[in-house]
């Protein structure tokens, strides 16, 4: 277990800043990355799993799983805007005209953001 968890360590060193600036390519944004980085570093402490023997497997592992946190992420923003889309007759407003739009727009920029 304690070689498992040196292991890790060593890719944080040698992988993290790599990681980060791959991270924020996918996502457009260094707060964003940094963040995306961090829930890949979770799913890697969670995996049951054997690890990659190598550090280029270990990094090809590491970014494959940020680039799926990055895919998931565009997918959930994605059908966020969708339902909001479809229900945006529920919008306080919506019906008014320019005021309306204005109320929708607001609403979608506030939806996505991440929690």
């Amino acid at each position: 277990m304690e070689d498992r968890r040196r292991r890790i360590a060593g890719w944080v060193d040698d992988v993290g800043p790599r990681a980060i600036g791959f991270a924020r390519t996918l996502t457009g944004s260094e707060d964003e990355a940094r963040d995306l980085v961090q829930e890949a570093w979770l799913v890697v402490l969670d995996h049951d799993g054997p690890l990659p023997a190598s550090d280029g497997a270990a990094r090809a592992w590491i970014f494959e799983i940020l680039r799926k946190l990055a895919v998931g992420r565009i997918r959930t923003d994605k059908r966020r805007k969708g339902l909001l889309l479809r229900f945006r007759s529920d919008v306080p407003g919506s019906a008014t005209g320019s005021d309306g739009g204005a109320d929708q727009r607001a609403l979608l920029r506030l939806s996505l953001i991440h929690i």
